[in-house]
């Protein structure tokens, strides 16, 4: 690994890696209540779901969200209600999320704040944010299957094939040099802003933002992939972001979780040249390095796989040590999601977790042997080619 090379990635990972425990000790105080939709200074419909975290260590009683007209002073007031995690339609225990439903009577600008009031009568507020009032408005909630889903899909689409072409024809080791570094910079600029960005409208999370997730950690590890000096190394980076990259992207891509923050939002660009970029970057190495995976490979990802779920798992309980008091979910394996996944049949057939991780093993099992054919269908089709030509 030459000099810069060694800069670049430890600059990189210092950078997010220090942001988030930044991050993470700046918003761990004892009680706190934030908005994270809508943003200031959008234009919303009179009907505005307003959505958050709230948390108090002795427990909350309630969430209030007020919104004052900054022109004639009129104020309304609406209960929040905190998301839960329902086992068989049964609430199992309720999250720091919470959700309301506020009904504007009229246009105009309004100052939304939200306050929650604890069990032993602590309470904490957020600072007003303006939103302006509109009857022709329209929420930018991103709408799965529609033309804000498919453009972005459609373009990806034709990278992930475009490149890995051209650098597979070329078999230039400057170009492929070039295009690493390139992905490896949009991979690790675009997550900085990204954290900056929640960090600075008040809406960073560390259940929701630490990068703790199989796509998170690809983001990390595919950088450091591209320029490990080490050959084994390289290998077995590939052959884990190939499945985590793969499945995990490819996943998130097809049922994005993105809320009310649509086309236009920085949260909409971000999701999918994150995913994307991780899936583009996979291929690229693949076209590039042209490594052969096996079954070994895909055993070995399957141990990596099971004991970082089994370290997941443990990290899911400390987090409901630490504000916002909320179980961990990374791996999916805290919790089934509230807003509904297949995790909900899992739930169902095995029970809450981490019993339903059964599961999401065979899920697994499934989706790691789709992502690893084609590699012995190739060889299939190379042997079959050879035998004809040596007959012929």
């Amino acid at each position: 690994m030459r000099a810069w090379q060694k800069w670049f990635v430890t600059a990189g990972l210092v950078s997010i890696l220090g942001l988030q425990t930044l991050f993470t000790i700046l918003l761990s105080t004892p009680s706190g209540i934030r908005i994270d939709h809508p943003l200031p200074g959008r234009s919303v419909p009179h009907a505005l779901p307003v959505t958050g975290t709230a948390w108090v260590r002795a427990g909350i009683e309630r969430i209030e969200v007020t919104a004052e007209n900054t022109a004639t002073g009129a104020t309304l007031s609406v209960t929040a209600e905190r998301l839960a995690v329902k086992y068989r339609g049964v609430t199992a225990f309720l999250l720091s999320f919470w959700r309301a439903e506020v009904s504007f009577p009229s246009d105009g600008a309004w100052r939304v704040s939200a306050r929650a009031i604890g069990v032993d009568g602590t309470s904490v507020a957020t600072g007003p944010r303006t939103v302006t009032v509109a009857r022709d408005a329209r929420l930018r909630e991103f709408r799965p299957w529609t033309l804000m889903h498919f453009v972005p899909l459609g373009l990806l689409l034709a990278a992930w094939v475009v490149l890995p072409l051209a650098v597979r024809r070329a078999n230039d080791a400057r170009l492929n040099a070039r295009v690493a570094l390139a992905l490896s910079l949009v991979l690790w600029v675009d997550e900085i802003v990204y954290q900056f960005y929640w960090f600075g409208v008040q809406a960073w999370s560390a259940p929701i933002h630490l990068l703790l997730q199989m796509c998170g950690i690809s983001i990390l590890l595919i950088p450091l992939m591209f320029y490990t000096p080490s050959d084994r190394a390289r290998r077995f980076l590939f052959e884990l972001m190939y499945f985590w990259g793969l499945g995990g992207a490819l996943q998130g891509l097809f049922a994005p979780d993105i809320g009310f923050h649509g086309f236009p939002e920085m949260k909409y660009f971000g999701y999918f040249i994150s995913h994307g970029t991780i899936i583009l970057s996979v291929l690229f190495a693949a076209a590039a390095w042209r490594i052969e995976l096996t079954w070994r490979s895909f055993l070995r990802v399957a141990v990596v796989t099971n004991i970082a779920v089994a370290a997941a798992y443990g990290i899911n309980l400390l987090f409901g040590l630490i504000p916002p008091y909320d179980i961990g979910n990374f791996f999916v394996i805290g919790y089934p999601p509230p807003q509904g996944s297949v995790v909900d049949l899992f739930a169902t057939i095995f029970g809450p977790s981490p019993r339903y991780l059964v599961g999401l093993e065979l899920m697994g099992v499934v989706v790691f042997g789709l992502i690893y054919l084609p590699y012995p269908i190739a060889r299939l089709i190379r042997r079959r080619r050879t035998a004809q030509e040596s007959l012929s």
